[in-house]
């Protein structure tokens, strides 16, 4: 059996909407708003643990691939002849993506469009996710943090 996360990375074709409902209890999916370089998207899966319990030097999450569905090939195809890079590697990329403590605290707390920018090895700006925990992702967080008070 493959892990929810892995299944994720494995997704080529699927909406948000689609994506969202593979939500399995402990993650939730959010989606990438943009890209300077050709228009695509990925979805993050992020640990409810990682709210409820917020690690103090943040985590680092991969991204899915491509949502094959969302790019615009128009765009794609001028980018890959200006850029020389390999197209089918292209479309099967992913990222890491670091969300630091205070990050996490702010979605855990329920600020809307948490902004989280992700950055290339090379430090180019290549993704931006705004997350915003759903009421029951942020209902599932308080309950956990009130379980710990207990013991």
């Amino acid at each position: 059996m493959i892990s929810r996360r892995e299944l994720l990375n494995s997704l080529t074709n699927w909406s948000a909407e689609q994506a969202a409902c593979l939500a399995v209890q402990g993650e939730f999916v959010t989606e990438s708003q943009d890209s300077p370089f050709f228009e695509h998207f990925h979805f993050l899966s992020i640990p409810v643990s990682a709210l409820s319990t917020i690690p103090e030097n943040g985590i680092t999450l991969k991204t899915s691939t491509i949502d094959l569905a969302s790019y615009d090939q128009e765009t794609f195809k001028r980018f890959i002849t200006e850029t020389g890079l390999n197209a089918e590697a292209l479309l099967k990329h992913s990222h890491e993506v670091k969300i630091d403590a205070a990050k996490l605290q702010a979605i855990a707390d329920g600020q809307k469009s948490v902004e989280i920018r992700v950055i290339s090895a090379n430090g180019n700006y290549v993704h931006n996710f705004l997350i915003t925990a759903s009421p029951m992702i942020l209902a599932t967080v308080r309950k956990a943090k009130a379980k710990k008070e207990v013991l």
